[in-house]
């Protein structure tokens, strides 16, 4: 007969779901999404500590700097005013060994967030490619690896070759299908590439 009572009940449950969630999420891990028709977690790893990323203190206090930045309010509403799209995308370059994967590890354990990986194999096209970062979920990095090896090397008898056009993966990767506030990294070991 009441409103109010309705109203009450639905905050309660509210109240009750996110208590449950916040409790549920807290754990040491990070969960590492694969897109296989739906991003999926795939497995989980350890989170890594700030104190533990060896960089150089610059660069370190530089790329943690430029991040807060791009989440700042402010900048999400500067983005807004300007019809952007609210994303970030970071190219990580080194020899195998040089904590690139570290690195991301280590910002989406100081920001709270998990690691979705897309991996280029024969299912791969620009539509698959598009519908996946389209759907890339809330509070996700999107981890490129070996972007370097994307078009180099396609085998006729390639069993593993995508089709990916050089086009497609621009167009994902300069914000037009993306959601916002999306933070992306692409890693390579062959810059020259």
């Amino acid at each position: 007969k009441s409103k109010n009572i309705i109203e009450e009940l639905i905050k309660d449950a509210f109240h009750f779901s996110d208590s449950f969630l916040s409790k549920l999420n807290k754990t040491d891990k990070l969960d590492i999404l694969k897109y296989e028709f739906g991003w999926v977690c795939s497995y989980k790893t350890k989170q890594r500590s700030l104190n533990n990323l060896h960089l150089p203190n610059n660069d370190k206090e530089q790329l943690f700097n430029d991040i807060d930045n791009f989440m700042k309010e402010e900048t999400k509403q500067t983005y807004k005013k300007l019809s952007l799209t609210h994303s970030r995308t970071y190219l990580f370059y080194g020899i195998p060994g040089t904590g690139k994967t570290s690195t991301i590890r280590t910002i989406a354990t100081h920001y709270n967030m998990g690691i979705a990986i897309i991996d280029f194999n024969k299912d791969m096209d620009d539509k698959v490619l598009q519908r996946a970062i389209k759907k890339v979920p809330n509070k996700t990095i999107l981890v490129i690896e070996d972007i370097d090896c994307l078009f180099i090397n396609r085998k006729n008898h390639d069993d593993f070759k995508n089709a990916i056009s050089f086009s497609g993966i621009l167009n994902c990767l300069d914000g037009v299908i993306q959601n916002d506030e999306v933070l992306i990294f692409l890693t390579t070991n062959h810059i020259e590439h």
